[in-house]
């Protein structure tokens, strides 16, 4: 299997379905040590995610074991001024500081509309020269849509991106943009595989401003049902059935979820399982238009 380990719930109590809060220090690692044992070589945190990357600091002596891909803090302007970039290079360091690594193997500008803005190219003339002075092995940027990748493609040269999909959110598999993204040699981390983990609630408990989530979920569910197998290993064989993807991101909040993900190695599922699952409302498969 082709996973990363997400560290949001580290840090944060992260998660629409998660009902235990942020994972304790003596869980996150017995993780670790799982992921380890079973060869997950990669791990995805955050600037913005709590204090994730200080408690992987804190077990460094495990950590040192993957990768680590980390992202900038959000701008969210129109344009890149000075005081921004004075900022990206404030947190930076105090990423470095928190994991207790003089580089980190990937660094991604946590919203890729931040590239995008006025003077944009001034963040990714930063990053460049993060990589350019051995502290960053890898730079890109954490997409949203499929036209973002197109852009980003267009104008810098990326070496990492981190997109979401899943068996209801397809929108980068049918843009044709993985394709190009391969082409560029550009490294392709999935995210929101479980769809923050909408997938394993029951339909009755989804809240009523994603009521027409609900439908979508079930037949998730009863299509796992009907295959005999668990809604997170379908979800999985979907992604591992796209050739182009290069990691699955996927985050637990403790070892037993851990291990039931790394359970059923190599599943082969029929494409057609796969049919009628797909959902086009932006509404439904985007978490940040959720209005929860």
């Amino acid at each position: 299997m082709r996973l990363a380990l997400g560290t949001a719930q580290f840090g944060l109590h992260y998660g629409i379905s998660n009902r235990q809060g942020q994972t304790s220090l003596p869980e996150v690692r017995r993780i670790l040590e799982l992921a380890h044992q079973r060869g997950i070589d990669t791990l995805d945190t955050a600037s913005l995610y709590g204090d994730s990357q200080a408690v992987l600091g804190e077990v460094d002596d495990l950590a040192r074991e993957f990768r680590i891909i980390t992202k900038t803090l959000a701008f969210d302007g129109e344009s890149v001024g000075k005081e921004d970039l004075k900022n990206l290079d404030t947190t930076f360091k105090q990423s470095l500081a928190e994991l207790r690594r003089k580089r980190v193997d990937g660094l991604l500008v946590h919203h890729a509309a931040d590239l995008l803005a006025e003077n944009g190219e001034s963040v990714f003339d930063r990053l460049s020269e993060y990589k350019n002075s051995g502290r960053v092995e890898k730079i890109g940027a954490s997409l949203y849509t499929p036209d973002e990748a197109t852009r980003l493609l267009d104008n810098f040269d990326i070496d990492l991106v981190q997109i979401p999909m899943n068996l209801m959110d397809r929108r980068v598999l049918q843009s044709g943009i993985l394709d190009k993204l391969k082409k560029a040699d550009v490294e392709i981390h999935v995210r929101s595989a479980f769809l923050q983990g909408l997938f394993f609630m029951s339909p009755e408990s989804i809240p009523d401003s994603l009521t027409k989530a609900r439908p979508f979920v079930e037949r998730i569910q009863s299509r796992a049902a009907l295959l005999d197998i668990s809604v997170a290993a379908l979800s999985l064989a979907y992604l591992e059935s796209i050739p182009q993807i290069d990691r699955i991101i996927v985050g637990v909040n403790n070892v037993t979820q851990l291990s039931e993900l790394l359970g059923p190695n190599g599943i082969e599922i029929d494409s057609k399982e796969f049919d009628g699952l797909c959902c086009n409302d932006e509404y439904v498969i985007n978490p940040s238009k959720w209005e929860l």
